[in-house]
């Protein structure tokens, strides 16, 4: 419980030793009663508006008031640096309970809404959220909260609501199987398509294509050409890159859905999370190289790779697709349990630490390293080799 007294007009906190005194009295049921204060005794007024203290000396009056000690009020102590060691360890100590209880719920729609509706959000001060994706969110059961005609309120029920929301539902589990159809088709539809050229404008030939350092290089084609080399050069870059992060966000979540030890998380969807980052992410780097060897303006270039880029971030939340937007994945809230998760842990002996899945993260660092070697090789076969366009 936290004391202030009105001095100097503004609201000040009162000395530790102050602040047990009247905690001491308020606890006990007193409303009027005598405290000292360095050497000074004030009598003290509980009953009336608002609560005063008076000098006894001389007189004066200043008004009183006290807030009770919440997680808000806790994390601004902690942000004003005014919180001592005991209240720390109690803060603490509430987090980790939280997070007890989030390993003892019955089912992931039930640890989802304990997050949502537990969890203050000055606890998640400084936290970096963990990104989404469609696939993370059936893994946390996003899918699982459908509601059945007996949950919508009278209101929605009224409003005519509950046809529209389940429209949307409906919608949203249509888009997720799109997304994953594209991801899985796309990328090597367009490769092999350039490869053997097929529903392409330009179509390749191979049989006459040409070796050697700059080998059909002109003037009239060498900024194209250098263009080309750039993008696909930044692109494999960029999705090295951008696999290492998901890889590390997958391996935290993966770790994390372990941890909490729900017996309906879909943790198939976790799996193919990870198969379609690696997936795409190799098709992508290779399809970008197919397509600008075949392209005839630096325009065309631009646009061409960074639509393939596009098809790797198909999935994430809060992207160009509106299925779903960031109140739909509790990124923050995922970030402070894996914060606090391996404390638990250790706390708790019937909680066990979640271990990291060694396959997946060997296939991840080999997907990497292949993508690293293409960042090098496919700029040198683009420099050593001309395929000519039919026509």
């Amino acid at each position: 419980m936290s004391w202030q007294v009105f001095l100097s007009g503004a609201w000040q906190n009162m000395d530790a030793e102050d602040v047990a005194q009247l905690t001491d009295h308020y606890d006990n049921g007193g409303r009027l009663f005598t405290i000292l204060s360095r050497g000074r005794l004030y009598d003290i007024d509980l009953e009336g508006t608002p609560w005063c203290q008076r000098n006894r000396d001389t007189g004066k009056e200043r008004s009183l008031r006290h807030e009770p000690t919440t997680a808000a009020t806790t994390a601004k102590k902690i942000r004003d640096g005014m919180l001592d060691n005991e209240e720390k360890e109690k803060d603490m100590e509430k987090q980790h309970e939280l997070i007890k209880e989030l390993v003892d719920s019955k089912s992931i729609v039930e640890c989802t809404e304990l997050m949502d509706q537990c969890i203050d959000d000055d606890w998640l001060g400084g936290l970096d959220s963990l990104p989404g994706n469609v696939y993370r969110i059936i893994a946390f059961g996003g899918l699982n909260a459908d509601k059945s005609n007996g949950d919508y309120t009278d209101d929605e029920w009224r409003r005519g609501m509950h046809g529209f929301k389940t429209f949307q539902k409906s919608s949203e589990k249509l888009g997720i199987f799109f997304i994953f159809a594209i991801q899985a088709f796309v990328p090597p539809a367009v490769f092999f398509s350039n490869l053997y050229g097929v529903g392409v404008e330009h179509v390749l030939q191979w049989d006459q294509a040409e070796y050697g350092p700059l080998a059909g290089w002109s003037a009239d084609n060498f900024a194209i050409r250098l263009t080309s080399v750039f993008f696909i050069f930044i692109t494999a870059l960029n999705t090295v890159s951008s696999l290492l992060d998901e890889s590390i966000s997958w391996m935290k979540i993966d770790k994390m859905l372990k941890f909490l030890n729900v017996d309906d998380g879909n943790s198939w969807a976790l799996y193919l999370d990870a198969f379609m980052n690696m997936h795409v992410a190799i098709w992508t780097v290779l399809s970008t190289f197919m397509v600008l060897v075949s392209e005839d303006s630096i325009s065309d270039c631009v646009f061409d790779a960074f639509s393939l880029t596009f098809l790797f971030n198909l999935d994430d939340i809060g992207g160009d697709l509106g299925f779903f937007g960031n109140d739909d994945w509790p990124g923050l809230q995922l970030a402070w349990v894996d914060q606090n998760m391996y404390a638990v842990a250790d706390k708790f002996t019937e909680v066990e630490p979640p271990e990291p899945n060694p396959v997946i993260e060997q296939m991840f660092r080999a997907t990497a390293m292949f993508l690293m070697s293409m960042v090098f090789v496919l700029p040198m076969i683009y420099l050593c080799m001309f395929v000519p366009v039919e026509g």
